[in-house]
């Protein structure tokens, strides 16, 4: 044996010794830890993505003062659902609203309604149950306070304070109390209380008006059997509080607050209403009601006409304010610079043909949007674009008479639905990143 060979062989004895199984086993785990890294690093990303993707659309928008305007109060623009963090009215009180609307079906955010405010974009939810904004549930005129049915009762929330407070039905064993409108002032409403018949097929339920003040005090108006008009068109108060009008039957019923004198207008038909809260002019002459043109059947066209308070004669045949398409309208008031009437134009899926005199038909047409224009003699301009899913609204007075609009920045809401297919992404997202991991970790293995 050489020298060379010898020399060799005592290098390699000095060599340690290691199991090559060992070492095939821990070059393994430190593979799939790896490889666990890395896949639990991809969940995080997708998780991070999604995050970012959903807090636009959960809405931190609409929480806050944005999109105010340079002149204050105005209507804006545009609106939307309101997102999962908007606040509610009782935790943050936002003050005076511009618009009150009901909660879309679907929203995730708690509260039946939602307000927006006056001078900016701050949304706030009124958790109330089955109240319809503009019909059973009305913004006051100054649109610090709304109020709302409560079981047989009603109740005022006010915006400023956050606070509510709930005002007894002053009829004993009534079944409801319904606001109709607010008094110019604010210092009270006229309600609607409803009796509901014992035995409907011998006789009609009992329909009361009555004007409650804020301190829960006040009068009885009217009581009678006849079926009334639509939530939303059955009464209006005249600039000053001194006449009020409301519908009954095919019959509107002038009443003199100080006096107690009332007079009588039949309609001419059962396609003729009172128009609204909104019905009577600035000027306290005229009364509006809303008249569905059949001329052109199809045109789907609404108009405004206007009459005498006491003999129910039209004014001025040559002045109709009208809307077309729409399944009907609904007059909130007037703009104090132009003198031009303001409309809420309701979307359905059908055409009011019929109010039948006491039928609350918008419960039944399925409507779909609703929007705010004003009627000009050039034609109608909008003033607050429709938004698919809101279905009801209702506006300030004074926001009505100041004319003014601003760009609304309704939040980035999401829908459950919406909700639901982006969390149903990411499932598939997780899903696919551990099935890559698992066939990783068999190559690896293998």
């Amino acid at each position: 044996m050489s020298s060379l060979t010898t020399a060799l062989r005592a290098v390699a004895d000095e060599v340690p010794t290691y199991d090559v199984a060992e070492v095939a086993i821990a070059l393994g785990r430190r593979r799939r830890r790896r490889a666990a890294l890395a896949s639990a690093g991809a969940g995080l990303l997708v998780l991070v993505l999604v995050a970012v993707a959903l807090i636009p659309l959960l809405g931190s928008r609409g929480s806050g003062l944005v999109g105010a305007g340079p002149d204050g109060p105005a209507l804006p623009d545009r609106i939307g659902r309101p997102g999962v963090l908007t606040r509610s009215v009782g935790i943050a009180p936002p003050g005076p609203a511009s618009v009150v609307f009901t909660q879309p079906s679907g929203s995730l955010s708690g509260g039946g309604l939602v307000t927006v405010g006056a001078a900016e974009d701050s949304y706030r939810t009124l958790d109330v149950d089955g109240a319809i904004a503009g019909r059973t549930a009305l913004l006051s005129p100054d649109g610090g306070r709304v109020a709302y049915p409560t079981g047989a009762d009603m109740s005022i929330a006010d915006l400023r304070t956050g606070r509510s407070h709930r005002i007894p039905n002053r009829v004993v064993g009534a079944d409801a109390m319904v606001p109709a409108a607010w008094f110019g002032d604010g210092s009270g409403l006229i309600v609607i209380i409803i009796n509901h018949a014992a035995d409907p097929t011998r006789e009609g339920n009992v329909t009361e008006m009555q004007v409650v003040y804020s301190d829960g005090g006040g009068s009885s108006m009217a009581s009678a059997t006849w079926p009334i008009a639509p939530y939303g068109f059955t009464v209006a108060i005249r600039p000053g509080g001194t006449l009020i009008a409301y519908q009954y039957s095919d019959f509107i019923t002038v009443y003199n607050g100080f006096s107690g004198a009332k007079t009588k207008i039949t309609l001419p038909d059962d396609r003729t209403v009172l128009a609204g809260r909104g019905a009577w002019t600035p000027d306290g002459r005229s009364l509006a009601v809303v008249h569905r043109d059949t001329v052109d059947y199809g045109a789907r066209r609404w108009e405004l006409r206007l009459l005498d308070p006491v003999t129910g004669v039209e004014r001025d045949p040559s002045y109709r304010p009208s809307f077309a398409p729409a399944s009907v309208i609904r007059l909130l008031g007037w703009d104090s610079r132009t003198g031009n009437p303001i409309v809420v134009a309701i979307d359905a899926d059908a055409t009011v043909d019929s109010f039948g005199y006491g039928r609350t038909t918008l419960d039944h047409i399925n409507v779909r949007a609703v929007g705010v224009y004003e009627l000009g003699r050039s034609g109608p301009r909008t003033l607050l674009a429709p938004t698919p899913g809101i279905t009801d609204l209702d506006l300030a007075d004074s926001i009505i008479t100041a004319g003014l609009t601003r760009a609304g920045h309704p939040p980035f809401a999401v829908s459950a639905t919406e909700l639901s297919g982006a969390v149903l992404a990411a499932g598939v997202l997780a899903i696919l990143g551990i099935r890559t991991w698992r066939r990783r970790r068999a190559r690896l293995r293998g």
